[in-house]
């Protein structure tokens, strides 16, 4: 098919991660998880860790446990190693099959987001002897339709909006080779419900507290 990547997506307790398994046997493919709370070791039954449906179609997966709760994840570094695990299923002549799970990292490479990497110290120094009257207007001058109006709150937010502004613009670098099928599980909303109040209670009886309080 003329495509390097499937996207398998929808609410909880949709049923994603059976059938993104079952796909992943099917037609040669390894898993790349898109959700921003299984990179964490050691929270399993809060997360919905389903990695026994990996496991019994004998089929890899990526980015679940791969950090400690103590650790900062966020976008960027989720975008980075999304592209390792894609060049590495790739080059094993695999198809790689993103499931989530988080929208905002879903969203991220289906869009190709332009995250540029932000290392300027000296550039923050400059901004900092101005007022926030001047940020402000700086900012909104070089990114007219910002969305994004927490950034005019602190002075700290507009000087890092305002240098991730020009990093974009000098040299961001987004992931943009990808041509993904993508297939949206539908649920009828009081089915979703009842699915995820059955999980809960599932969750609830196999420790959840326990993991919780040992987190």
């Amino acid at each position: 098919m003329p495509y390097n990547l499937l996207t398998i997506l929808g609410p909880t307790a949709s049923g994603k991660t059976s059938i993104a398994a079952q796909l992943a046997k099917d037609l040669n493919g390894e898993i790349i998880s898109a959700d921003s709370r299984q990179v964490y070791r050691g929270m399993d039954i809060g997360t919905g860790k389903d990695l026994i449906e990996f496991q019994n179609h004998n089929v890899k997966y990526h980015l679940i446990d791969i950090i400690e709760p103590s650790e900062e994840y966020n976008l960027f570094r989720f975008t980075k190693d999304f592209e390792c695990a894609f060049e590495s299923i790739i080059g094993k002549g695999k198809l790689p099959i993103m499931v989530g799970g988080t929208g905002l990292y879903i969203s991220a490479i289906l869009q190709s987001y332009n995250l540029p990497t932000i290392v300027n110290e000296a550039a923050s120094e400059d901004l900092n002897a101005l007022s926030i009257s001047q940020l402000k207007k700086m900012l909104i001058k070089s990114k007219p339709k910002l969305h994004n109006l927490t950034d005019l709150k602190s002075k700290d937010r507009l000087i890092k909006a305002i240098i991730i502004e020009r990093t974009r613009k000098k040299n961001g670098v987004s992931f943009s080779n990808l041509q993904s099928l993508n297939i949206g599980i539908g649920a009828e909303r009081e089915e979703t419900k009842r699915r995820i109040t059955e999980r809960l209670k599932q969750r609830l009886s196999a420790g959840m507290i326990d993991e919780v309080e040992a987190l």
